[in-house]
């Protein structure tokens, strides 16, 4: 089973000139750190034990412009598919300050399940052990 979930990018508008920047002075000779995103969603793709780190791949978005203001500081919105029987990673902002990291799951039904990482790291350790 599928299931999207939609993120808003608050304060796309400087993550996008930063990025632009970020572009430009590369082009120039003066490299920077990459602008961080505003938000993301990565597939856990294996856990490290002994490192407690785990490797992951980003998934891509569709951009919904629908609700921004004027400036795009608000009402940008990314678009995700989600699969079941997979563990995911989201950082969603809640607000201007806030952001929100935490991992995820499908059910059988589309319905996205919030889980702790204790519950991610067991999904994910009997996956690989099947």
């Amino acid at each position: 089973m599928k299931a999207t979930l939609s993120l808003e990018a608050i304060g796309y508008n400087t993550y996008k000139s930063f990025s632009d920047f970020d572009r430009l002075s590369s082009k120039w000779g003066y490299p920077n750190d990459p602008a961080p995103f505003p938000c993301w969603v990565a597939e856990i793709i294996r856990w490290y034990p002994l490192d407690q780190d785990y490797s992951r791949r980003y998934l891509k978005y569709s951009t919904d412009y629908s609700k921004s203001n004027s400036k795009g500081s608000r009402g940008v919105y990314f678009w995700y598919i989600l699969e079941s029987g997979r563990i995911y990673q989201i950082k969603e902002p809640q607000s201007w300050s806030r952001t929100k990291l935490y991992f995820c799951k499908v059910s059988d039904n589309g319905e996205i399940i919030e889980i702790a990482e204790d519950e991610a790291r067991q999904c994910l350790k009997e996956r690989c052990s099947e």
